[in-house]
C-alpha cells in the first residue's frame, strides 16, 4: 500500500532593523552647543539603562538601539550649567534615527564693584563675604586693582554680601546687602568707600623754601587728647592717613639740626573726611659761624690752629681747632656779638693776637679769615773768600735778644758738611750770631758778632728747600776777616753761590716775601676806566676818593685818596667803612678827555659785604687827516708844508695847547694825520 503524500512545514524568521538616538544639549538662551552633561538613557521604564556624555558639539549619539520608548534624564549638568531633572521620553522605531535636545539655564553670577566715594576711583584690597542668606559662606576674597571681584556659577537664590575690611585708609561700609541670583543672569552691585581724612606736614627752611628733613612734631586729637609724634622724612614730609574727622593740634617740638623752631610752631586744623589737609612749618637757621685759618704768603688753608670764641652777652667760652681745610664750621649758634681769638698757631707759625668782633644773625652765615704767617728761619753759610767753598766745623752761637734788654742762648752750632747752620720755626727778632771756633786752618775775626733782625716768615717762603741760593743785592753786615756767611733761608740746603770768606746775613725781602700780609674787611669799591668807543681799559687816569657824611648834599666828603690806573685801567680800594663815598675822575688818561661823568657815588653796607663796581668811560681827542695832492695829476706831493693856526685864524708861535693849535708838519706821501 502506497503512503499518503504530506506536505512541507515552512518556518519564518523575521530581523527587526535597529534604531539610533542623537541627544543635543544647548543652552536655553542663546542656543550654543553645551558639553560634558551625563545622561542616564533607560529602557522601557528602567530596566535596562547605561550613560552618556555629550561631546564638544554638545551632542551624545547611540546606535544599535532596539525599538521602543527610552528616557533620558540629565545626571550632571555642563560647568556653570543648572542640572535639568526632569525625564525626557523618546519613541524608537525601527530602522530610524530619533533626535531629542535638552536645554540647559546658565547659573547665576555676581559681580561686586568698589568705589571711593567722592573720586568714583576703584578701589583694590576690600575684603569682601558672599553668603547665602540665612546660610553658609560661599566666598571671601579682595577686589583687584580694577576694584571688581567676579563670581560665577553660583546657584540661584538669595544671597547676602559683606564686606569684611575696607582698603587701607577708608572706612568700612557697616551695612551688608542681600541680592537674589537668577539663571542665566549676572547680578551688579556696588559698594562705595569714604576715605578717612588724611594730615600732611611740611617743613622748610624760611627764606630758601629747602625742605627740611629731622623736624620733630606733637600731633593731638583736641577730642581725646591722644597724642603721637612724627618725623619729617628727607622730603620734608609727613604723611599721617586714616585718622579721623576731628580737631587736631600739631606743634613742632624738636628743629632739624642748625635750626630753630619758629614762634609760630602751634597750629590747630579740623581734618574732614574724603580729605587730605596740609600744614607748612618754616624754620630760621641758626646763626652759622664760619673761622678760615689760611697761610698770609700762600693762602693755603692751616689746619691745627685753635680759637676762643666767646660769646659776649653771657661770656660763654668755647674752643675750636681747624681742620684739614683751615675751617671751624660752628652752628646752632644763638644771635648776637661773639669774639674770636686765636689761643694756639699752627706747628711752624706765628700767633694772630688781634681779636676780632663778629655779630651773628639768624639764617646767615658770616666768615672770619685770619692769616698767620710762618715763623722766620735763621740759616749760616760759612765759605772760604779765596776759593768760595763751603767751611764745614765752624762753630757758632747764637743769641736771641728779648723785649726788655736780656739775651736767651739759643745754643751753640757747627757748620755742616756744605758750610751752613740752618734753624728752622724760630721766633721773629733780633739775634746775636757769634763765631767763637774757627775751623781747622781758619782764624777767628776781629769782630766774630753779627747783629740780625728776622721778620716773620723771612726765608720760611723759599722755592728750593735744599738748596737755597744767595740772592743778588742783599742787605749784608761783611766782616771781611770772618771765615765763612750767615745767610737766612728756609731750610737744610748746599750753598750754589759762595759769597766768599766772610760773614753776611740778608733779610727776607732778598726773597721778595719778607712782608707780613694784613687782613682787609671785605667791603671794596672797583674803579674802572675805559675808551668810551673801544672799551679797551686805559692807564693813567687819577681819582680821588671822598667819604662823606649822610648828608651827602653839599659836602665834598673827606679825602682818604689818590689812586692812578695802572696799565690794567682797574683800582680796587678795600678795608673800607660802611657808608658813602664820592669816586671823581681829576686827570684823565694822555689824548683823553675828562668822562662825561667825572664823579660817581658808592654806598657800602654796614656788613662788609658790599663790592661796588663803577665804571669811567672817557673819549679820545678828535684829529685832522690833511693830504696834499698836485692840482692837475691829484697825485701826493712829497713833503707838503702845512701850517696849524689858532681858533682865531693867526698863527701861533707857541706849541700846542687846548683851544689854539699850530704847528708846521712835512710828509713824505702828502698826507698828514693830526
Amino acid at each position: 500500500m502506497q503512503e499518503p503524500y504530506s506536505k512541507p512545514i515552512v518556518m519564518t524568521f523575521a530581523n527587526e532593523e535597529m534604531a539610533e538616538l542623537e541627544i543635543t544639549k544647548v543652552d536655553q538662551d542663546t542656543g550654543e552647543a553645551l558639553a560634558g552633561a551625563t545622561l542616564r538613557v533607560a529602557y522601557d521604564g528602567g530596566h535596562d539603562s547605561f550613560d552618556v556624555y555629550t561631546n564638544a558639539s554638545g551632542k551624545a549619539v547611540l546606535s544599535d538601539l532596539k525599538s521602543g520608548t527610552y528616557t533620558v534624564t540629565e545626571i550632571t549638568a555642563p560647568d556653570g550649567y543648572i542640572l535639568d531633572k526632569t525625564p525626557h521620553s523618546i519613541k524608537l522605531e525601527p530602522g530610524k534615527k530619533a533626535t531629542i535636545s535638552i536645554p540647559n539655564r546658565a547659573k547665576p553670577g555676581l559681580l561686586i564693584k568698589k568705589y571711593d566715594e567722592d573720586t568714583g576711583l576703584p578701589l583694590e584690597n576690600a575684603e569682601f563675604s558672599v553668603a547665602k542668606k540665612g546660610g553658609s559662606i560661599v566666598y571671601e576674597g579682595m577686589t583687584d586693582k580694577a576694584g571688581q571681584i567676579k563670581l560665577e556659577g553660583l546657584d540661584p537664590g538669595w544671597y547676602t554680601i559683606t564686606e569684611l575690611a575696607p582698603p587701607k585708609g577708608y572706612l568700612i561700609a557697616t551695612e551688608s546687602k542681600d541680592v537674589y541670583l537668577e539663571p542665566n543672569k549676572c547680578v551688579e552691585i556696588k559698594f562705595d568707600n569714604r576715605l578717612r581724612p588724611s594730615l600732611q606736614i611740611m617743613k622748610i627752611d624760611a627764606q630758601t623754601g629747602e625742605a627740611l628733613a629731622g623736624a620733630k612734631f606733637k600731633v593731638m586729637k583736641t577730642e581725646d587728647k591722644t597724642v603721637s609724634e612724627y618725623v619729617t622724612d628727607e622730603t620734608g614730609t609727613i604723611l599721617i592717613r586714616d585718622l579721623d574727622e576731628a580737631v587736631y593740634t600739631v606743634e613742632e617740638i624738636e628743629a632739624p639740626e642748625g635750626y630753630r623752631i619758629d614762634p609760630d610752631s602751634h597750629k590747630d586744623i579740623a581734618l574732614e573726611w574724603g580729605k587730605t589737609k596740609t600744614l607748612v612749618f618754616s624754620d630760621t637757621k641758626n646763626p652759622v659761624l664760619e673761622i678760615q685759618k689760611i697761610d698770609s704768603q700762600t693762602k693755603k688753608p692751616l689746619a691745627g690752629a685753635k680759637f676762643k670764641v666767646i660769646h659776649t652777652e653771657d661770656n660763654t667760652v668755647s674752643e675750636y681747632l681747624t681742620d684739614e681745610s683751615g675751617k671751624i664750621v660752628i652752628k646752632n649758634l644763638t644771635e648776637g656779638i661773639y669774639t674770636i681769638e686765636e689761643i694756639t698757631a699752627p706747628t711752624g707759625y706765628i700767633l694772630d693776637t688781634q681779636h676780632k668782633e663778629i655779630e651773628l644773625e639768624a639764617g646767615k652765615t658770616k666768615t672770619l679769615i685770619y692769616e698767620n704767617t710762618k715763623k722766620p728761619t735763621l740759616v749760616i753759610t760759612k765759605t772760604n773768600v779765596l776759593t768760595e767753598k763751603p767751611v764745614p766745623n765752624t762753630v757758632f752761637k747764637i743769641q736771641r735778644e728779648t723785649e726788655n734788654g736780656g739775651v736767651i742762648t739759643l745754643g751753640t752750632y757747627k757748620t755742616d758738611a756744605n758750610g751752613q747752620i740752618i734753624l728752622k720755626d724760630v721766633d721773629p727778632g733780633w739775634y746775636v750770631i757769634t763765631e767763637i771756633r774757627a775751623a781747622q786752618g781758619m782764624s777767628l775775626p776781629k769782630n766774630p758778632v753779627t747783629r740780625k733782625y728776622l721778620a716773620p716768615g723771612e726765608n720760611a717762603y723759599m722755592a728750593g728747600t735744599q738748596t737755597p741760593a744767595e740772592p743778588e743785592g742783599s742787605n749784608s753786615v761783611q766782616n771781611p776777616e770772618s771765615g765763612g756767611t750767615a745767610n737766612d733761608a728756609v731750610s737744610n740746603g748746599t750753598q750754589t753761590k759762595p759769597a766768599g770768606n766772610n760773614i753776611k746775613v740778608t733779610y727776607g725781602g732778598d726773597y721778595g716775601i719778607g712782608e707780613e700780609i694784613p687782613n682787609y674787611p671785605l667791603n671794596s669799591i672797583v674803579i674802572k676806566k675805559t675808551d668810551a668807543n673801544t672799551s679797551e681799559l686805559l692807564a693813567g687816569a687819577a681819582f680821588e676818593v671822598r667819604k662823606v657824611s649822610e648828608d651827602i648834599s653839599g659836602n665834598s666828603g673827606t679825602i682818604i685818596g689818590r689812586y692812578t690806573t695802572d696799565k690794567s685801567g682797574i683800582i680796587v680800594i678795600t678795608g673800607l667803612e660802611a657808608g658813602a663815598y664820592i669816586i671823581e675822575e681829576v686827570n684823565p688818561p694822555t689824548n683823553y678827555l675828562l668822562s662825561e661823568n667825572s664823579q660817581q657815588q658808592a654806598w657800602l653796607k654796614a656788613d662788609g659785604t658790599s663790592v661796588v663796581e663803577v665804571v669811567f668811560a672817557n673819549y679820545p681827542y678828535g684829529s685832522i687827516l690833511i693830504t696834499k695832492v698836485d692840482a692837475e695829476t691829484n697825485n701826493p706831493c712829497a713833503e707838503p708844508q702845512t701850517r696849524q693856526l689858532c681858533c682865531d685864524g693867526t698863527r701861533s708861535p707857541g706849541g700846542i695847547r687846548q683851544g689854539h693849535h699850530s704847528a708846521d708838519y712835512r710828509s713824505r706821501n702828502g698826507r698828514r694825520d693830526v
